[in-house]
């Protein structure tokens, strides 16, 4: 579809209006009904569409702002941001048929994704930390090809090691997640209420992952909680965590605001505690040698900032 851009001369404002050519290329959806049952399959209905409409490539939802009816096939559309000063009372949502003809893989972080990678989040102010850390995932790559070839001996695992995943579809990087160690789930565990979401009795702490960027392009957008669950199956986390801080602390420590994330939809945000403190505390028991088991032990006092904290588990019951 082309355009050419006209003008509409205003008394103090000029604006852009296109002017689109063509065919159509989009069929729009008025009305859907269906039983509540069965609302996780509306994506089958939307595919049916298409097959009326073999010659368009789009379909198109508008729904108003603000509205608590929000159908569950609004999860698989695109949301497409408004013009500036438009004073249009819906939301317009696009879909395009490609994303149910690809066969979609997730598989382990390696070089040959990087290209992609850098491709999908080439438009991200935030790109620079999220390829840093891939950056770090390389080199534990590369350890781990030098031990398997028998160049190097078993190094211990670092304690923030971080592992990622990538979602790839017709050899284009369509997602990629970069986990790593949870270290304050005792934290978690005193000021959020952790257990009304997840049984600690089946979740180990050691299978606690903290989740520090995850990106999904839009026409995969639908996956995101299929992706977050094969990241945990790569990374053998059972439970993921994502944690927001509060705006008022990130200019004086920039590394609160590096994560790149657009899957918060997905999450299920924790509840504080009734009673928490206004900065709340805990006890850390350390050794001061780790590898004497009868060292002595001393108590630190650590003061952390309370932040938001998302979680996605994998049911083990």
């Amino acid at each position: 579809m082309y355009h050419t851009l006209r003008y509409e001369d205003d008394s103090q404002l000029k604006i852009v209006v296109p002017t689109y050519y063509g065919n159509i290329n989009c069929f729009f959806i008025e009305n859907l009904a269906i039983e509540k049952d069965y609302e996780p399959g509306c994506l089958y209905l939307i595919m049916a569409a298409f097959e009326y409409f073999p010659g368009v490539d789009y379909s198109v939802l508008l729904l108003p702002y603000g509205t608590r009816q929000l159908p569950l096939m609004r999860q698989y559309f695109t949301p497409i941001p408004d013009r500036p000063f438009s004073a249009y009372e819906k939301e317009l949502f696009v879909f395009h048929k490609s994303t149910f003809n690809r066969t979609y893989q997730v598989k382990p972080f390696s070089i040959e994704h990087l290209p992609g990678v850098r491709n999908l989040i080439m438009c991200s102010c935030l790109k620079d930390y999220l390829l840093n850390d891939l950056d770090q995932c390389l080199e534990k790559i590369e350890k781990d090809k030098r031990y398997r070839s028998g160049r190097c001996r078993k190094e211990k695992p670092e304690q923030n090691e971080l592992e990622a995943v990538t979602l790839i579809s017709e050899n284009q990087v369509l997602g990629i997640a970069i986990v790593t160690r949870l270290n304050d789930v005792d934290f978690i565990q005193r000021f959020y209420e952790i257990g009304t979401r997840i049984s600690l009795k089946y979740h180990k702490y050691s299978n606690f992952g903290l989740l520090l960027h995850c990106v999904l392009h839009p026409i995969a957008k639908f996956l995101s909680s299929v992706f977050l669950k094969e990241a945990m199956r790569l990374t053998e986390r059972t439970v993921l965590c994502y944690k927001i801080h509060p705006s008022e602390v990130v200019p004086y420590d920039p590394s609160y605001w590096q994560s790149l994330c657009n899957v918060l939809d997905c999450l299920i945000p924790l509840k504080l505690v009734k009673k928490v403190p206004n900065k709340p505390t805990i006890l850390l028991n350390t050794r001061q040698q780790a590898a004497e088991e009868e060292a002595p032990t001393k108590k630190l006092k650590l003061l952390i900032t309370a932040y938001a904290i998302y979680v996605q588990k994998i049911n083990l019951m």
